[in-house]
C-alpha cells in the first residue's frame, strides 16, 4: 500500500500515520504539537516549531526545517530530524534517533528522567551535547558530533561515586566511557559526584575538562608528560590547567594524582607541591625532577619510582615513599619517609644521595645488598661507599636486597625495623627493641633487647643470641635441653625450651608476661649461682618467647624478676623452635 506525500508548509501530522494527535497549529511561522501516540509523522514549518512526543508513545517520525526548533522526546524508538536552525532537543526517552541537522544544536539528555540507549547525531554546525546521568548505570548512549567544533558534557551528580575511564583513538576524536560512546567530539567535559571518585585518563588526544567535585577524588594518568615540559598538579581550590600532557587538560577537585607510564622521559619536571598526594612511576626517567605535596598522613603519602639516573625526587611533607636508582637524589622532607634504592645493575657517574629530612625515616637498600654495618649515627653506613646519607635523626628501618646480605645493627641503641629482603640473610639486631622480618629465604637472626620477629620458622636458619652474654660466654651452648616444665632441667643448661604450650596470647606487639613465663619454667634440679645466666624459651603452640635469666641468689627457682625479654617470634601458625635452631655466635 502506497503512502500519500506529507504536505509542506504548516506544522502537520499525517492522520493516516498516527494513533492520536492532540493539537496542531497550521501556521507557516511555526507551531506547537503534542504527539502522545504511535507511528505519527510530523512535518515542521519554516518557522520556530515545538514538538512533544509523549512518554507512552513510540516510533513517531518528526522532520523539522528552517526555524530554531524545540523537541521534547519521550517514549521509545522515536526519530527526530532537525533542520537548518539552531535546534534544542530534550531527550528523556529510550532508543531514540535524534539528528540536529544544520545549525548550532543543543542536545539535553536526562537519564534521571529515564533516557537511555539513545543515538544522537549533531550534523553540521558547532553542536553541544549535555548528558545528565542517572543514579545507576543504564543502556549506553551513542553521540556523534559531525562537522564543526562539537562539545560533550556529562554530569554524574546523581550518583554516589563513580569511576570513569577515558580513552580514545588518535585522529578520530572518538572514545568510550561509562554509558557513553562518542565520535567527532572536539571538547569533552565531565562533572563527577560528591563522593570519592576515580578518573582514569589513558592516551587521550583531545581537550578535556573535569570537575571532580567534593570527596577524596583520585586521577590515574597513563598520559605521560612530554619531554622537557613542566607538569604542575594542584589540589588547591579552583580550576587548574596544563598542556604538558599533549592536550589542554583543565581540572578541579582532585586530591590524589597517580601517574604511571612506560614511556622514557627526559628533562621532565612534575611539580605536585600543591597536590594532596602524588604517585609517580616511570619505566625510564633521566635528569628529571619530581616534587611531592604537603598533604597530611592521609593524603600526603607520595610514591615515586624512577629509572635512569640524575633525577631529583623531593617528597615534601607527608609520609613519603621514594624509589630511586643509583645516581639519583631523594629528599624525603617532613614526615616519616621510606627511601628506596632499587636496581643495583644501574651504574651512574654521580653518587646517590638519600636525605630523609624531618621525621622517622626508613631505608630500603634492595638495590645495594652485600655487607651493611650500621652505627648509632644513622648518617653513617659502612658498606655503601657511593651512598650519601643525611637527614636521618635515627634509624627507623632498613631492608636488604634479594641477595644474601649481612645487616649488622648491633651498634644501634634504638629499636628499628630490620629485614634482609630476599635471599639467605644474616640480620643482627641491636640493644633496642627491634622488629625483624623473616618471611623470605633462610635467615640467621641475631636477637637482643626485647625484639619482635615476624615470620615463620621455615625461613629461619639459626637464631643467634650472641648479644645476651649467656652462661660461660663461649660459643658452645652447654647442656641445651627441652623440658615439659615446670621443672625437669638442670641449672647448668644454658638453653632450656619448655615444650608444653602455654595459654598466653601473642599479637599486636603484646607478648607473654614474665610472671606467666616463670610459672611455666618452674625450678631447676639444682641451685643457680648468683649472676649465673641462661636462656629460656616458652611457647603457646604458635609462637615462641625467649627470656634471659639472670640469677639474683643461690636458689633453683626461676622467678619473674629474674627474667628479661629477649624476643618474641611470631607471625605464622608455627613458630615454635627447637634447640637445633639456636647458636650463641654469629
Amino acid at each position: 500500500m502506497s503512502r500519500r506525500p506529507t504536505p509542506q508548509g504548516p506544522l502537520y501530522a499525517d492522520p493516516a500515520l498516527q494513533d492520536d494527535v492532540l493539537s496542531a497549529l497550521p501556521s507557516p511561522q511555526g507551531g506547537v504539537i503534542d504527539v502522545p501516540g504511535h507511528h505519527a509523522r510530523v512535518n515542521g514549518t519554516a518557522g520556530q516549531d515545538e514538538v512533544t512526543l509523549g512518554a507512552s508513545g513510540s516510533q513517531n517520525l518528526v522532520m523539522l526545517h528552517a526555524g530554531d526548533d524545540m523537541a521534547w522526546i519521550q517514549g521509545d524508538l522515536q526519530t527526530v530530524q532537525g533542520g537548518q536552525g539552531a535546534d534544542t532537543m530534550h531527550i528523556m526517552g529510550t532508543r531514540a534517533l535524534v539528528s540536529g541537522g544544520e545549525g548550532a544544536d543543543v542536545f539535553l539528555v536526562d537519564a534521571t528522567a529515564g533516557a537511555q540507549g539513545n543515538t544522537l547525531v549533531g550534523g553540521q554546525g558547532d553542536d553541544t551535547f549535555l548528558v545528565t546521568m542517572g543514579p545507576t548505570s543504564a543502556q549506553q548512549h551513542y553521540v556523534r558530533g559531525g562537522a564543526g567544533q562539537d562539545s560533550l558534557h556529562v554530569d554524574y551528580a546523581a550518583r554516589a561515586r563513580v569511576t570513569v575511564e577515558l580513552q580514545n583513538n588518535a585522529g578520530e576524536h572518538a572514545g568510550r566511557f561509562n554509558d557513553i560512546a562518542y565520535k567527532g567530539i572536539e571538547t569533552l567535559s565531565l562533572s563527577l559526584t560528591a563522593g570519592n571518585d576515580r578518573l582514569e585518563l589513558n592516551g587521550f588526544h583531545h581537550d578535556v575538562t573535569v570537575d571532580a567535585g567534593a570527596g577524596a577524588d583520585w586521577i590515574h594518568l597513563t598520559q605521560a608528560p612530554m619531554d622537557g615540559t613542566d607538569l604542575v598538579l594542584s589540589s588547591a581550590a579552583g580550576w587548574h590547567s596544563t598542556s604538558a600532557l599533549g592536550i589542554d587538560f583543565q581540572y578541579a577537585g582532585f586530591e590524589t594524582f597517580e601517574l604511571v607510564t612506560s614511556k622514557q622521559l627526559t628533562g621532565v619536571t612534575v611539580d605536585a607541591s600543591q597536590a594532596g598526594r602524588l604517585m609517580f612511576s616511570s619505566a625510564h626517567l633521566d635528569h628529571s625532577t619530581l616534587l611531592g605535596g604537603d598533604g597530611d598522613d592521609i593524603l600526603g603519602v607520595d610514591t615515586f619510582q624512577a629509572a635512569g639516573w640524575g633525577n631529583l625526587l623531593d617528597g615534601g611533607a607527608g609520609d613519603d615513599s621514594l624509589v630511586i636508582r643509583r645516581g639519583d637524589t631523594a629528599r624525603g622532607g617532613a614526615g616519616d619517609d621510606l627511601l628506596v634504592l632499587d636496581n643495583s645493575d644501574v651504574s651512574a657517574p654521580t653518587p646517590t644521595l638519600l636525605d630523609g629530612g624531618d621525621g622517622r625515616d626508613g631505608l630500603d637498600l634492595s638495590g645495594l645488598g652485600g655487607t651493611l654495618v650500621l652505627s648509632d649515627d644513622p648518617d653513617d653506613l659502612i658498606g655503601a661507599p657511593d651512598l650519601e646519607l643525611t637527614g636521618l635523626e635515627y634509624w627507623a628501618s632498613l631492608t636488604g636486597s634479594d641477595a644474601s646480605d649481612l645487616i649488622d645493627a648491633r651498634a644501634v641503641s634504638t629499636g628499628m625495623h630490620l629485614s634482609g629482603g630476599g635471599g639467605n640473610d644474616t640480620v643482627l639486631g641491636g640493644a633496642g627493641a627491634d622488629t625483624i622480618s623473616a618471611w623470605h629465604g633462610r635467615d640467621v637472626l641475631g636477637l637482643d633487647g626485647g625484639d619482635w620477629v615476624m615470620g615463620a620458622i621455615d625461613h629461619v636458619r639459626k637464631i643467634s643470641l650472641q648479644g645476651a652474654g649467656i652462661g660461660d660466654g663461649d660459643l658452645v651452648i652447654d647442656g641445651a635441653t627441652e623440658a615439659a616444665g615446670p621443672g625437669g632441667f638442670d641449672s647448668q643448661a644454658e638453653l632450656v625450651l619448655i615444650t608444653t604450650a602455654g595459654s598466653f596470647k601473642v599479637g599486636e606487639l603484646k607478648t607473654q608476661t614474665a610472671t606467666s613465663a616463670a610459672a611455666m619454667i618452674g625450678q631447676a634440679s639444682s641451685d643457680y649461682a648468683e649472676g649465673q645466666t641462661a636462656v629460656f624459651g616458652t611457647n603457646n603452640g604458635d609462637s615462641t618467647v625467649l627470656w634471659l635469666f639472670t640469677s639474683d641468689g643461690h636458689d633453683a627457682t626461676v622467678s619473674a624478676s629474674e627474667l628479661t625479654l629477649i624476643a618474641t617470634l611470631t607471625g605464622s601458625k608455627d613458630f615454635v623452635t627447637t634447640v637445633d635452631d639456636y647458636l650463641w655466635g654469629s
